[in-house]
């Protein structure tokens, strides 16, 4: 092979080299892809925990009220005698409701909100309603929690289906909102409610 065969062989090799690096790929984006965080479920709520008075809880197999006293928070399940409520948890639910994201869009399709339970526990469903009220009894936050799924490794915040009430698209929301049992509120052994 002569010098100008080669001269020629290795501009068209440069050639395309350079053509397959600059073009496009399937695997590799042509520009970078932003990732911008789920939104917030309830952005106006983590501002105005310090107004909360009263949370609802209804389930299918009852109803739950937590309270807000001068000092500390009171629990009674289904109308019956308030006893002191664990504070710790409270807490936990309202910052877990506070930190809540709607991460992707799941069914918006009645039919099949009782697959996820997302479906209204007034009307029978399997979800559990969370309505959290303010010092002027305005909502504050109102979700139907349906099934909760295991976080896929440590560290990693959990994954639940949710609903608001008043609307038809459910969600796949990320954090860390976990409901105890009803009888689980209570701050003493003593005074342990019914489940």
């Amino acid at each position: 092979m002569s010098v100008r065969g080669l001269l020629l062989l290795l501009g068209v090799a440069l050639l395309s080299g350079g053509l397959a690096y600059w073009a496009p790929s399937p695997v590799r984006p042509a520009l970078p892809v932003d990732e911008a965080e789920p939104a917030l479920a309830f952005p106006a709520l983590g501002p105005a925990l310090d107004t909360v008075t009263r949370i609802r809880i209804e389930e299918d197999d009852g109803l739950l009220l937590l309270v807000r006293n001068s000092a500390s928070w009171e629990v009674a399940v289904d109308g019956g005698e308030a006893v002191a409520a664990d504070g710790d948890r409270v807490a936990a639910l309202l910052g877990g409701l506070a930190g809540l994201r709607l991460a992707e869009e799941k069914t918006r399709l009645p039919g099949r909100h009782g697959l996820i339970a997302v479906d209204d526990p007034a009307d029978g469903g399997g979800g559990a309603r969370i309505t959290v009220y303010d010092l002027d009894d305005r909502v504050r936050a109102d979700l139907i929690l349906g099934t909760v799924r295991i976080p896929p490794a440590p560290g990693l915040p959990g994954e639940m289906f949710v609903r608001r009430p008043d609307a038809v698209q459910a969600w796949l929301a990320r954090g860390s909102l976990h409901l105890p049992a009803a009888g689980a509120w209570a701050a003493s052994d003593e005074d342990r409610l019914p489940k």
